[in-house]
């Protein structure tokens, strides 16, 4: 018994006699169990498993295998799987994703076991064929690719290939090459041949606007995935670029007195041009005294060579020349112009060593005397002369009480009115001093000779005029002729001829009794004195100078008659006095002045009260206009008393009042200052003048309160204060173009007197602000294939600064289109606003394409199956399509269908990805294939469509027996035929393919009078073709 095709048996047995004794007749149903044993293996239906999975299979994904079978039951039975040792799979769970590039085909056994003992078990192969998906992007052979171009290179000229290769087979092998890079503008010089690789020229190479070209190149395969590559391109140069000089800074003007070696200017020189055409060499032209050296490559610095020397050469033209080292060579010059500055090297210097000039006494106060002038070789400040008197003494009083000097002009000028008298001459220094620090100067000697005027009238020192008393001169009646009566005594403190004095008779009372002495001012008798003659002889006698105009005095000379003093007496005791004479007392004043001429001072502002001896204020006194800012401000004299004769000496002090308020010399003070100015900077300040001294003087200044300066005062070294403004806060013109502030002068009277003068600060643009768009992002939208020039939006960018600070310029930074956007569907455009001195601000432009409809929808054949088989149910899917519209928004709604009946259908599963599936059951002995064409159109207007055909085999199953051409067929052989004879051909047909219609015929077994038929016919299969659907079969 064989327990694995029974378990048990289920018997009906029919008794019709009594075996057993005592049994009835019936029908009984007997079971036998059969119990098993190990005597079978598992076993697989196949030999072998085949599985075809896409290298893509995510892990864990599941493959259900065919169970083996085991006819043994129980533990013996089908226990467990194991599979054999592999990387990829295990079972219940797959462990690592598989790769077709590294392991096209796996071959695994799975072993079924089971539970006997001894135990057994059943293998079958697993055959995985590992289909390809495009998951190995393209692979240049060549990271960098390196090739040589010369310059101007006609078009077309090959550059070099590049070549990437794909792992993937099919057509997710086929790699198409172009540029990554669209916008860089090298796709106008160069072109890339999609399908060979090869890059050649297209457009004008030139070496000096790039040496060296990156082309960064994309392999893609069908699949969309990339590799990139670089091709360096080296540019061959030629010579046809002459040296370019650029100034990278140039100090102009130099000190005379910079050291050899100095750097004035440094410069850059270039060569677009390369290997020897770009080596350059740089000279200066003239013969100059400066020489270039190069420090760095390219680099070049201009400096002195000697020691300069302003006064001989005040400015140079340097031209540098630079020329390269090609074949010809070209040259490049290029001229500075550099100015040398002075420094103060050089003394004032006076034409003459002594100057003499020549004044006459009694000059007004002021007087131009004489000019002196020196010239300094230097310039600007340093050449600006200021002349000193320097400070010596001329009898006792320092010479500034006598002359003075105008600091610019060198204009001597008397400060008082000479009396030639008193001053025969001035000898002073003038020192020179030139503005330079520290300053330099030089002497000159300065005569001053004061020529005498005729100032001074005749004084008569005797007869001495009296006023109380009557003096006479006697003479004797005995007398003869040329008696001398008396001699007048006159002096002149002129000099010269206008001292020389005549003496003259202008009256008498006997005019032919006297005579005096034209020269000698003797009085004699030119007569005889007789009885006759009147004892009272009154003479008046002029006393004259040789002047011009000459100046005179008198004198009463009374002359007495007589022989004896009583007579005299008697006849002089009615003696009437002259008026002139009735003063009690005669005063002379004698005046000695230091610093201007007090007699012109003394006469107008004293007066002297003659009868009671007092000197008088005779009118409002001016401190300032007398003594300016000397101090203390006095004038003296002497005062003679005749009658008992006293010498008093006198003094006059003027005290100051403050009645001037200090004053400047301007309303306004104008001050430019750059807004760049540092913390600390220094503004020197006009000066407030106060004519008044001491405590009523110019004491302190006063700035009006701001925030962005303080005010510092300083003293001169002469006592005077002068006051500047010292930045304390940066100035910002954007905040405050101009400042408007006040300066008080304060002097320290009582009451206290101000001045005040404005000033007004203009602040000088810098460039401290950079440009702010007025927008950080701009939003546009433009058409697509808008035409060239078509204005898209303008960007604004404003800058507070002014003049060329403000003035901007706009570029693209770059170009960058927004990745999540297929086909430049949105740019952002980064703009840069540049002002003038280089600072910068940026804003984005997004710009939207709008739409057009200008593509047809691409359909791409994500998989298809062909044969497929034509037992495959409804819904088998045969095919998976992406159907893509690069439009967007309708344009890019994209519709598909089957353009002619077929039973196919198409189904949308995904965005953009349909599915290709049957709709009834095929049959392929009615249609063996079919041209199944997918049509996708958009939604534009007008709309745009795209084809596809697919060609569609369906694969046979045998699904049809053969069928004869006949129900019976019928044959006569007679008897005792040969055997082996031919009896009939039967023949059927099958409208199935291939090994499914391929017949073979047998007979059925039967029985023919008891025996087999076999033993009487029997059947050949001859001349069957592999295929073949009728065959011939003979019986014999």
């Amino acid at each position: 018994v064989v327990r694995h095709f029974f378990s048990c048996f289920h018997l009906l047995w029919h008794v019709e006699y009594d075996p057993i004794p005592g049994a009835k007749n019936g029908l009984y149903q007997i079971t036998v169990e059969i119990t098993d044993i190990n005597d079978h293996s598992p076993t697989f239906k196949r030999n072998s498993i085949h599985f075809e999975i896409s290298e893509s299979a995510n892990t864990g994904s599941r493959f259900p295998l065919t169970s083996a079978e085991d006819p043994d039951v129980g533990v013996n039975g089908l226990r467990e799987y194991f599979l054999t040792e592999n990387d990829n799979f295990v079972l219940k769970q797959n462990s690592n994703p598989l790769d077709r590039e590294t392991n096209p085909h796996l071959s695994l056994k799975l072993i079924a076991v089971d539970g006997g003992s001894p135990q057994r078990s059943g293998t079958v192969n697993i055959d995985v064929t590992v289909l390809d998906i495009n998951d190995n992007a393209p692979v240049f052979n060549q990271s960098v690719y390196k090739a040589t171009v010369m310059e101007n290179s006609p078009r077309d000229t090959y550059v070099t290939t590049v070549n990437a290769s794909d792992a993937d087979i099919g057509s997710n092998s086929i790699v198409t090459y172009y540029f990554s890079d669209l916008n860089s503008g090298l796709s106008d010089l160069f072109r890339i041949d999609e399908k060979t690789g090869v890059i050649s020229i297209t457009g004008s190479i030139d070496y000096e606007k790039d040496k060296k070209y990156e082309l960064r190149i994309e392999g893609k395969d069908q699949g969309g995935l990339t590799d990139s590559s670089k091709v360096i391109i080296e540019v061959t140069d030629v010579n046809d670029n002459a040296p370019t000089i650029s100034v990278m800074s140039f100090t102009s003007p130099v000190s005379e007195d910079s050291p050899p070696g100095t750097t004035i200017g440094i410069i850059n020189v270039k060569d677009l041009d390369s290997s020897d055409n770009g080596q350059v060499n740089c000279r200066i032209e003239q013969n100059a005294p400066f020489k270039i050296k190069s420090n760095l490559r390219n680099y070049y610095t201009l400096v002195t060579d000697i020691v300069l020397d302003r006064e001989s050469v005040s400015d140079y033209n340097i031209t540098v020349v630079a020329t390269d080292a090609g074949m010809p060579p070209l040259s490049t010059k290029r001229t500075f112009h550099l100015k040398v500055s002075d420094v103060n090297d050089n003394a004032p210097v006076f034409p003459r060593g002594v100057y003499s000039a020549f004044i006459p006494e009694n000059n007004s106060p002021g007087v131009s005397v004489l000019t002196v002038r020196a010239k300094d070789p230097d310039e600007n400040q340093n050449a600006r002369i200021s002349y000193i008197l320097e400070d010596t003494n001329t009898g006792g009083s320092p010479v500034s009480e006598y002359v003075s000097i105008n600091a610019e002009s060198g204009v001597i000028h008397a400060v008082r009115s000479f009396d030639y008298e008193q001053i025969k001459q001035l000898v002073f220094i003038v020192k020179a001093q030139d503005g330079g620090s520290p300053p330099l100067s030089s002497n000159v000697t300065v005569k001053i000779l004061i020529h005498d005027q005729n100032d001074n009238p005749p004084q008569v020192l005797y007869p001495v005029q009296t006023g109380g008393s009557l003096v006479a001169e006697m003479v004797p009646r005995s007398a003869d002729v040329g008696y001398l009566v008396t001699k007048v005594v006159a002096v002149d403190v002129d000099s010269g001829q206008n001292a020389w004095l005549s003496y003259k008779l202008q009256k008498a009372t006997d005019r032919a009794l006297f005579e005096v002495g034209l020269q000698n001012g003797e009085i004699r008798t030119i007569r005889q004195v007789t009885d006759k003659d009147a004892v009272k002889q009154r003479l008046t006698v002029i006393v004259e100078d040789n002047g011009q105009p000459s100046r005179s005095a008198t004198v009463i000379v009374n002359v007495a008659v007589a022989d004896s003093f009583p007579e005299v007496l008697s006849e002089f005791t009615d003696f009437t006095q002259d008026k002139e004479y009735n003063d009690n007392l005669t005063f002379y004043l004698v005046l000695a002045l230091a610093v201007v001429s007090f007699l012109f001072i003394t006469c107008l502002y004293t007066e002297l009260k003659t009868d009671k001896g007092i000197l008088v204020v005779n009118e409002r006194i001016d401190r300032e206009q007398l003594c300016g800012d000397v101090t203390p401000c006095s004038f003296s004299f002497e005062m003679i008393l005749e009658n008992p004769m006293e010498l008093h000496h006198v003094t006059i002090e003027v005290l100051d009042v403050n009645d001037h308020p200090p004053v400047f010399k301007k309303s306004d003070i104008m001050l430019d200052i750059s807004e760049s100015a540092n913390i600390g900077a220094r503004f020197v300040l006009d000066s407030a003048e106060d004519p008044d001294v001491g405590v009523n003087g110019l004491q302190n200044y006063v700035l009006t309160s701001n925030d962005n300066f303080v005010l510092k005062q300083h003293v001169n070294p002469d006592g005077s204060k002068y006051a500047e403004i010292v930045l304390q806060k940066q100035l910002d013109r954007e905040k405050v173009p101009s400042l408007s502030l006040k300066l008080i002068a304060v002097d320290g009277g009582n009451p206290q007197r101000s001045g005040t003068v404005n000033i007004n600060i203009v602040v000088l643009d810098a460039n401290d602000n950079a440009p702010v768009f007025n927008q950080s992002v701009y939003k546009a939208t433009v058409i697509e294939n808008a035409a060239k020039g078509t204005k898209i939006v303008t960007v604004n960018a404003t800058d507070v600064d002014s003049g060329s600070n403000g003035y901007i310029t706009y570029s693209i930074s770059n170009v960058k289109s927004n990745i999540a956007d297929l086909l430049d569907k949105k740019y952002e455009l980064r703009i840069d606003a540049k002002d003038q001195g280089g600072l910068t601000d940026s804003s984005k432009v997004i710009i939207e394409v709008t739409d057009v409809n200008d593509n047809a929808p691409t359909i791409s054949v994500m998989s298809f199956t062909s044969p497929v088989s034509e037992d495959s149910p409804p819904g088998t899917t045969i095919g998976i399509i992406n159907v893509k519209d690069l439009d967007s928004s309708d344009n890019g709604q994209v519709n598909c269908r089957i353009e002619q009946n077929a039973p196919f259908k198409i189904k949308s599963n995904l965005r953009n990805y349909y599915t290709l599936v049957t709709d009834t059951v095929l049959d392929r002995e009615s249609v063996s294939d079919y041209n199944i064409t997918v049509v996708a159109t958009d939604a534009g207007m007008p709309p745009l469509s795209t084809k596809r055909t697919f060609h569609l085999k369906v694969s046979d199953v045998n699904d049809n027996s053969p069928v004869f051409s006949q129900g019976v067929y019928s044959a006569f052989i007679a008897e005792n035929n040969s055997p082996g004879v031919s009896l009939v051909t039967v023949r059927a047909k099958d409208p199935d393919e291939n090994q499914n219609a391929r017949i073979s015929y047998i007979l059925e077994d039967s029985d023919l009078d008891g025996s087999p038929v076999s033993q009487s016919v029997c059947s050949e299969i001859s001349n069957v073709p592999l295929y073949g659907s009728n065959q011939v079969v003979d019986f014999v």
